[in-house]
């Protein structure tokens, strides 16, 4: 948590701290004050401010909790074919194209998160294949990136060549670097699952999600659906 958010966690808890010591836990002390000279007031003053720490310290945990949650990163994943920039025809320097699959991932909560990675953990059908870090759409492409609240990014996960070849988006100096052999496995008719893992410079544990291609063989008519996981 940075600087800026340290402080305002801290306002945020003063304020919900001076609302439970000076608001409504005041009225039952000022009503036993009435008791006070009588045998049971310490008891009556003890049994309420005991109630009144216990209460307090409660609400105080839960708002804390609900506070903590609300000013940390959070990612929202989609893949929508509505949007342009997740399933788009793009066209190349050399004068082809390729229908490129991606993410648009978005940080929907109130601090930044930086050095947000995208990984390919794994695809099933292909059990050879070994993690490997995706790119991030830019020029140039990047390895990670900061998310600040409600700017989406764009992680490439394939794209389909218009000769109908697949090319994972995976980073690198060239970028697109996967094994010969595993290329030409990708079989018309078969269903492939691309898993990835979203992580950023946070406490918070990797996000996955599967990018499932029904492969068709035809980079126009491949069906391309994206899946959390929770």
């Amino acid at each position: 948590m940075g600087f800026k958010s340290s402080w305002r966690f801290i306002w945020e808890l003063w304020k919900i701290w001076g609302a439970l010591v000076s608001g409504a836990f005041s009225v039952p002390f000022a009503a036993a004050a009435v008791f006070s000279s009588s045998q049971y007031g310490p008891l009556i003053w003890g049994v309420l401010a005991y109630g009144a720490l216990v209460m307090a310290a409660f609400l105080l945990w839960r708002r804390v909790v609900g506070l903590e949650n609300k000013l940390k990163p959070k990612l929202k994943v989609t893949h929508d074919p509505i949007i342009p920039s997740c399933d788009a025809v793009v066209g190349f320097r050399d004068g082809t194209k390729s229908r490129c699959i991606r993410l648009q991932v978005e940080n929907i909560g109130l601090a930044r998160l930086n050095k947000c990675e995208g990984w390919l953990e794994s695809i099933p059908e292909m059990t050879r294949l070994s993690p490997a870090k995706l790119f991030w759409v830019g020029i140039p492409e990047e390895g990670s990136v900061d998310l600040t609240k409600n700017i989406p990014r764009f992680l490439q996960v394939f794209r389909i060549h218009e000769t109908n070849r697949i090319v994972p988006g995976t980073f690198g100096n060239p970028p697109e670097q996967f094994p010969v052999d595993l290329l030409n496995r990708f079989v018309v008719g078969e269903t492939y699952h691309f898993r990835i893992g979203l992580k950023g410079d946070d406490e918070a544990e990797t996000l996955f999600g599967t990018v499932k291609l029904i492969w068709t063989g035809d980079w126009a008519t491949a069906q391309v659906s994206y899946a959390a996981e929770n």
